[in-house]
This record gives C-alpha cells, structure tokens and sequence, in this order.
C-alpha cells in the first residue's frame, strides 16, 4: 500500500542492524500508530515516520511536518501516539509556507488552506475558522507573518481538548459578536488602486516610520479616503501622525466597494 512506504522503508531498515540496536530505530509498533494517525489527522496517503529519540518520532504528511509522542508497548504489538498539536508547512513556497504554519498552529487545525489577498497577505482557512496575516521577507531568518484580524467566533476555547484525529476543534461554549476589524474587501479596481498609491509613497511611509519592509493596513472609506495603520505603531504617535499626513496626500476615486486592503510596502533603494 502507497501509504505505507517510509514506514516499510524504515522497519526493513531496522531489522537488519544487530539486535543490541534495534531500540535506537524506535519502535515499529510506534511507526505505525503515528502513522495510521497521520494519515487520518493530515488526509494523506503518503506518510513518512522518522524516529528522533525517546517516544518521539517526526512525521512528514504531503508537505506537512509534525512531531508525535509515543508509549511504546511493542510487546503488545500497539503503541499510543500523542500528536504534538504543531505542524510545519513546506510546500516549496517559503512566504506562503510561513503563512500556512502560522494559521494551522493559531487556529489549532492540522489542514488549512490559503488563499492571496495580495500585497503579503494571506488569508488562512480550515476547521470552519480562518486568519488574515501579513507577510513580509526579511533578510535573515526567513519570512515573517503576522496576526493582522481573527474572526472572534474562530478564537481557541482555552483549555478544551482537540478531538483526536479529527482535525477539528470543539464547539466555542459561547458565541460571540464579530470582531470590530472583521470588515470586507472593496472592489478589486480600488484594491488594485490603493496598493498602486502605497508603493507610489513607499519612501514617504518608510521615512515615517523608520524601517523596511512595513505592513500597511489600508481602510478605503466610500467616499475613496484612506485611513492608514502601520503594525507596532502606535495612534497619536509622531510616526502615527505621519503617516495619516501621507494618507492625505493619496486620491481615490470613490469605490463601488469600501473595505480594507493589505500592503507591505518597501523603501525603494531597498533590497526585496
């Protein structure tokens, strides 16, 4: 079977070290329940079981990258595998991957998807429940997401258990209103529009603020006026004030759809 490869590929590997070592290949019984578990949480045929030291194991699920811990009773033929409850996505898209293992670990959903709402943001949906993040490459240390609004009705119950295997969470004990920041999108030729003003002004911005790349969150008001927020900048700061000085400068004609836009914007002479 397809799905039973990197644990056969690993088991046969083990069988032919000496006895005295086969512990430090981990358990075969173990490989298995984590798998098996894998395959059901991450809806994956093609899992691969890796063991680390101890009761861990590390499982690779189509482009997912876990961490179980196991019980071992292999005397018994079965072992216990506890999901660690974290992932890592690498799909071969690094931003967007930041992006996916940032809203699968928020939103405590083992599968989410996402969707580009552009200029560095991502909208990140599984398990009924979805994220908007801002995403912004940095020189070192790979790319870096940040929380930008959450539907309040998709927030953790602290303390409630995740349903094993399911890849869903409990029920909120109790619903609640929508955020304030849940707003729309506007239309896509004023999206298309205000992020085309943003990088025309980038070096005004940056100046503003002293740093690059910002993240820009853009509100488009139905008379075309833009009140503009920078992430870890405070209101009623010089740099705040700033910065609503530029928004000033930038025209809009009124939009058949006001809503908000995201933008990560870079000082020109800067490198990507």
């Amino acid at each position: 079977m397809r799905g039973n490869r990197g644990v056969d590929r690993a088991e046969a590997g083990c069988a032919l070290v000496a006895v005295a070592l086969i512990a430090s290949c981990g358990s075969g019984a173990a490989r298995r329940a984590a798998a098996a578990d894998a395959r059901d949480r991450f809806r994956c045929s093609d899992v691969s079981v890796e063991w680390r030291s101890g009761g861990n194991y590390r499982v690779s699920a189509c482009g997912i990258t876990t961490q179980y811990e196991c019980v071992d009773a292999e005397v018994m033929d079965h072992s216990t595998c506890r999901w660690s409850g974290r992932v890592v996505y690498d799909t071969g898209d690094s931003t967007r991957d930041a992006a996916l293992t940032r809203g699968s670990n928020d939103l405590h959903c083992p599968v989410v998807r996402a969707q580009t709402v552009g200029g560095g943001a991502y909208r990140i949906g599984g398990c009924g429940r979805s994220a908007t993040y801002v995403c912004v490459d940095r020189m070192t240390g790979g790319p870096l997401c940040s929380l930008d609004s959450m539907d309040e009705s998709h927030a953790r119950v602290d303390g409630a258990p995740i349903a094993r295997g399911s890849g869903s969470l409990p029920r909120p004990r109790a619903q609640r209103a929508p955020s304030a920041d849940a707003v729309g999108v506007p239309d896509p030729q004023t999206a298309q529009a205000t992020r085309e003003r943003l990088t025309a002004v980038a070096a005004e911005l940056t100046e503003c603020v002293g740093r690059s790349p910002v993240a820009i969150r853009a509100d488009v008001s139905a008379q075309g006026r833009l009140t503009l927020a920078v992430r870890d900048v405070a209101p009623g700061t010089p740099e705040s004030e700033c910065v609503q000085a530029v928004a000033a400068t930038i025209e809009l004609a009124p939009p058949a759809a006001p809503g908000r836009v995201l933008h990560v914007i870079r000082r020109p002479d800067a490198a990507p």
